[in-house]
């Protein structure tokens, strides 16, 4: 199943160049991902308390439904940070996905690009 991403919305009337979309390679930000105790899904949703919110996202990416794209971002020592989505993420991780287009913050596209960057352009799942 070929999954729909689109970026978050801005709100009308809003002075605001959108975020840019990195396409990132799942397996390296998984890496990191998992290195942040505090907020990391486990397979399954587990470890994050909040297991009916991955169910969720499941049930809304296979509906075939377009869905926002998470939003992340990097510290200095490369360390994934989610602003939004790690629920997504951790869905499509575990049900086969290779690669995922995140949003980032104007500035750190280049260098989430360098470090966790694909060539790979679609976000396949297995439901």
């Amino acid at each position: 199943m070929l999954i729909s991403w689109i970026p978050t919305p801005i709100g009308d009337g809003w002075d605001v160049e959108p975020d840019p979309v990195v396409w990132l390679d799942v397996g390296k930000v998984e890496a990191s991902f998992k290195k942040n105790l505090g907020h990391y899904v486990g397979l399954n949703g587990s470890g994050a308390g909040q297991q009916s919110r991955y169910d969720h996202v499941g049930r809304v990416i296979q509906s075939g439904y377009p869905i926002f794209m998470p939003h992340l971002s990097a510290d200095d020592d490369n360390l994934i940070s989610f602003t939004d989505g790690r629920h997504r993420f951790a869905w499509v991780r575990d049900h086969g996905a290779k690669a995922i287009p995140v949003s980032t913050y104007p500035g750190a596209d280049s260098r989430l690009e360098a470090e966790f960057g694909t060539l790979i352009r679609e976000c396949r799942v297995i439901p």
